[in-house]
């Protein structure tokens, strides 16, 4: 077969989408490096893939930091969107910051009505907890986030992290993961 392509963002975007089955459509979560913040799209008629305005975008994160590096997209058990990301700093500066940075995790309060699923860009972004699930400390930490519910319906995420050795007190980067709990429907 051919290729059917389509436009998800008409701007510049930096580093790797990652992009899901949600419903009957899909969702495809990346980092808009102008607003600095993660964002997702979601197109819930795919037969629309070739119109740019089919795609609903909610943009997320603390507009206080730079953040939505490296989005890893999930559904949770009970049909909720999940995703991480590598938050890098303030808003205000492009440099990462081991005093800001970490490993961020959001999903919807609730599971959203179909209604809210073709509601666009910022309508729904308080809808969206946000849970920081690491910071860095002396060195930057939370680089490649990757997010995964097990058959518990439990979050786990890993990411690198570069840390002071016990001996010698050099940093080298290490894979670092958390669990979160059991997810309920609410």
């Amino acid at each position: 077969g051919e290729w059917e392509r389509g436009l998800v963002f008409g701007g510049p975007t930096r580093g790797q989408p990652s992009l899901i089955e949600y419903g009957d459509g899909v969702a495809v979560a990346y980092y808009n490096p102008q607003a600095r913040r993660p964002v997702v799209a979601l197109l819930s008629d795919v037969s629309t893939l070739s119109d740019s305005g089919s795609w609903r975008r909610i943009s997320l994160g603390d507009l206080r930091y730079n953040e939505g590096h490296s989005p890893s997209l999930k559904v949770l058990a009970d049909g909720r969107l999940g995703v991480v990301w590598y938050r890098c700093g303030p808003a205000e500066i492009e440099e990462c910051r081991p005093s800001d940075d970490a490993v961020v995790f959001s999903y919807p309060e609730r599971l959203l009505t179909e209604e809210e699923r073709m509601m666009g860009e910022d309508e729904l972004e308080d809808v969206w907890k946000i849970e920081v699930v690491e910071s860095g400390e002396e060195a930057l930490c939370g680089f490649s986030p990757q997010l995964m519910i097990d058959r518990n319906k439990r979050a786990w995420v890993s990411w690198q992290c570069s840390r002071r050795t016990e001996v010698g007190g050099t940093f080298e980067y290490r894979l670092e993961s958390a669990r979160r709990e059991l997810f309920e429907t609410l």
